[in-house]
């Protein structure tokens, strides 16, 4: 069309033929809702993980859902070194994929996310069940550091958290107590003793805040436990529960705090102690593989010869043509392995059979690779 009629000409018929079409949509209510089948899901989470490292939060700023309560909060920000802090864990030690892992907090946070992403902006609609999820994805995420947090505890933390302890124990009076300001019943914050917890929300956000569990500076502990408070508060408060929720822009706000919320969470806590431990404590979801995974296939067939580094030698290698077929686990991450053979021992003969030299999987993954075009020349693959 370009060489008969020009560059503006197809610019301009495109543009209205595009328009054309999104006009007749909306008069007949047409609209494509992506199936959150096991391919969707994979190709999500790593959209919205992608989102989540990427984030400026430094500019995010606490939303007010309502107004009534005051605005004050909006203006409230840490400092400068407990963002270092925040950014060090929840971006540069990956914190962040516990946000699309196996946890319950996690489902929550990413159902939440994909039922907002199709749920945009419609009209006559009830938007609690988004809600609902963001709100259940932080109070699992708190109950999940708070029990990371007792497993270590000791009788000399001298930590304590509400909850109700059998009078009738003998150790009773040592074990319980009444809080010195609320006056509400304590129980020592023991593993043995997590049955008594009183594991609601708010008791929860004390619990952070009262236990040295923050990792970031006071001034900046007192003012997630602010956002916290709030945050409970609005999500739990009597309009949320007696009203439905149609306001979009309501959503949008909460969304936000919640956002805000899981960085100062998963960034600004303190967890097992030990980095691997963490993630697994976390359900952490490794993507890395899903990424490689991912970039390779996406590469054209014709592209076939790689270089493949897993310890300090480097394998020249050809991917071969035809590739298992793509097998998710129940979580959406992809279970299949991709097939190279040597380069020296690459022919017709092998291309055929398939038999392969090298298998990469998920539990078999390089330490570095590259691609390489016509010409030779190589270009890495990072994940």
């Amino acid at each position: 069309m370009v060489k008969f009629f020009g560059k503006e000409a197809c610019d301009l018929y495109i543009d209205r033929i595009k328009n054309a079409v999104r006009i007749a949509n909306n008069d007949i209510g047409f609209q494509t809702i992506p199936r959150l089948s096991l391919r969707y899901l994979s190709n999500f989470k790593l959209e919205l993980l992608d989102s989540l490292v990427s984030a400026d939060y430094e500019k995010y700023r606490y939303k007010t859902v309502y107004p009534s309560k005051g605005t004050d909060i909006e203006k409230k920000a840490l400092k400068d070194e407990d963002y270092h802090v925040l950014n060090e864990n929840f971006k540069t030690k990956m914190l962040y994929r516990a946000l699309a892992g196996s946890e319950g907090y996690a489902k929550c946070f990413v159902t939440a996310e994909y039922m907002f992403s199709i749920l945009k902006e419609d009209n006559n609609l009830d938007y609690t069940s988004v809600v609902a999820g963001y709100l259940k994805s932080i109070e699992q995420l708190i109950y999940r550091i708070v029990m990371i947090n007792v497993d270590k505890a000791t009788e000399e933390d001298n930590y304590w958290i509400k909850g109700c302890y059998p009078k009738n124990r003998k150790d009773a009076s040592y074990m319980s107590r009444k809080h010195p300001k609320t006056h509400r019943d304590q129980v020592r914050f023991l593993k043995k003793n997590t049955k008594y917890f009183d594991i609601e929300m708010g008791p929860l956000i004390w619990c952070l805040y009262d236990n040295d569990i923050y990792r970031v500076s006071d001034a900046g502990i007192e003012i997630i436990h602010d956002f916290l408070r709030r945050y409970s508060d609005e999500c739990r408060n009597e309009h949320f529960h007696k009203d439905n929720i149609e306001d979009f822009n309501t959503v949008e706000k909460i969304r936000n705090n919640t956002h805000m919320l899981m960085y100062f969470l998963l960034g600004g806590c303190k967890l097992t102690g030990d980095p691997e431990e963490d993630k697994t404590a976390l359900g952490f979801a490794h993507t890395s593989y899903d990424v490689l995974y991912k970039r390779i296939q996406s590469l054209p067939r014709s592209v076939s010869r790689f270089h493949i580094q897993f310890d300090n030698e480097i394998i020249r290698a050809r991917r071969l043509f035809d590739q298992p077929d793509t097998v998710y686990d129940e979580n959406g991450s992809f279970r299949s392995a991709l097939s190279f053979v040597y380069e020296e021992n690459y022919n017709e003969e092998r291309e055929e059979n398939g038999k392969a030299d090298i298998i990469i999987s998920a539990e078999n993954m390089p330490r570095k690779m590259w691609y390489e075009v016509y010409g030779g020349e190589k270009f890495e693959i990072q994940w």
